[in-house]
């Protein structure tokens, strides 16, 4: 029995026991699944016909493997947002290009995901966006200077933009892996920035 500091009536409710720290549960979970992976699993399924719960017993412990890799993702991607409907802008074509050291080099090409997306790169050279970050990152200091440009009248309609195509360039080190660039994209204005 608790009494209250506030009305000074007594209560039968029990105080509150506190919580352990997260990195104890995170431990706990772990020894958890370790247990599971080591003894005979048993699961309860729900038959739909009765309703009731029916216990099963597996005899093999299921294994936990890791989930499968993705495929390593292209030094240079990009994502488009439309600003007018607050969503991912699908189906707007892309090409990047080098344009230093060695550039202007033949354009790479992709178009955004239906989540606006692009993380492959495709080009008729033949050389892939990595192998050019490669060859670069052993030559001098690896700087780079890039163009994306967004074919934006094929995606609002020629008269509704007041942008028919945006370009962005930006300067890339080789050495330093990742660059994102979203860009944020309305008819009459577009913003863009390095993202992560």
């Amino acid at each position: 029995m608790v009494k209250s500091k506030l009305f000074g009536i007594a209560s039968s409710v029990a105080p509150r026991k506190p919580r352990p720290h997260r990195s104890i549960a995170i431990y706990q979970t772990r020894e958890l699944v370790d247990d599971l992976a080591q003894d005979t699993i048993i699961i309860s399924k729900l038959q739909n016909d009765s309703k009731k719960l029916r216990p099963v017993i597996m005899n093999e412990p299921t294994p936990l493997t890791a989930p499968p890799s993705a495929p390593a993702r292209e030094p240079i991607t990009c994502h488009v947002l439309d600003l007018t409907t607050g969503r991912p802008a699908s189906s707007v074509s892309v090409s990047l290009n080098l344009l230093r050291p060695l550039g202007p080099s033949a354009p790479l090409t992709a178009v955004t995901s239906s989540d606006g997306r692009i993380n492959h790169w495709s080009g008729e050279a033949g050389s892939s966006l990595s192998q050019i970050f490669a060859n670069l990152a052993e030559h001098d200091d690896g700087e780079m200077l890039w163009s994306l440009k967004f074919d934006t009248g094929a995606y609002f309609g020629e008269s509704k933009t007041f942008f028919p195509e945006v370009e962005v360039k930006f300067f890339v080190n080789a050495k330093d892996g990742h660059y994102h660039v979203p860009l944020l994209l309305g008819p009459w204005s577009y913003t863009t920035y390095r993202g992560s």
